[in-house]
């Protein structure tokens, strides 16, 4: 089982989740495979609600939750937690596999995203769901933090000091 948390979205705002590989049966000590049967709806749907009270029992546990907060998400009908069984990688597919690994393990931020405005001396960022670029500088500046983008397109100036020799 390999395990990926991320904290952001596309458009990099707090979105703490995981992402889970797991192998769809296992090996003996001779090599051979058992695979297990596809996982119905409603297992699906118990384990979910397991790893939800794991979760954020833990939370509670480690003083990042209130035990009210618990509660009061507990009885969420969206709860935030879901298990997704639709990503099935044969073995023969280790392209598909290496695209998944990256995909979850991904930067924040898509470096392709940057350009450089030569007019105005901005670097920008372009997200694929923004409607406008926002200033490249801000997004690398906030990627640790829970940046939120409105989509609002925000003026940076970069004022030049002009190099002068030393003596």
């Amino acid at each position: 089982m390999i395990v990926a948390d991320q904290s952001f979205r596309t458009l990099l705002n707090l979105h703490p989740h995981q992402h889970w590989i797991v192998s769809d049966g296992a090996f003996a000590m001779d090599g051979s495979f058992y695979p297990l049967p596809r996982m119905q709806k409603k297992v699906r749907e118990q384990l979910t609600r397991v790893l939800q009270r794991k979760v954020l029992n833990g939370l509670v546990r480690q003083g990042k939750l209130s035990a009210e907060e618990r509660r009061r998400m507990l009885r969420w009908r969206h709860t935030g937690f879901s298990i997704d069984t639709s990503v099935c990688i044969r073995e023969d597919r280790r392209q598909e596999l290496e695209k998944l690994l990256c995909y979850i393990r991904r930067h924040p931020f898509r470096l392709s995203g940057f350009s450089y405005n030569h007019q105005h001396g901005v670097v920008l960022y372009h997200a694929p769901n923004l409607p406008c670029p926002v200033p490249g500088l801000m997004i690398l500046a906030y990627s640790g933090s829970n940046l939120q983008i409105t989509g609002q397109e925000v003026a940076v100036e970069r004022k030049r000091k002009p190099l002068s020799p030393k003596r």
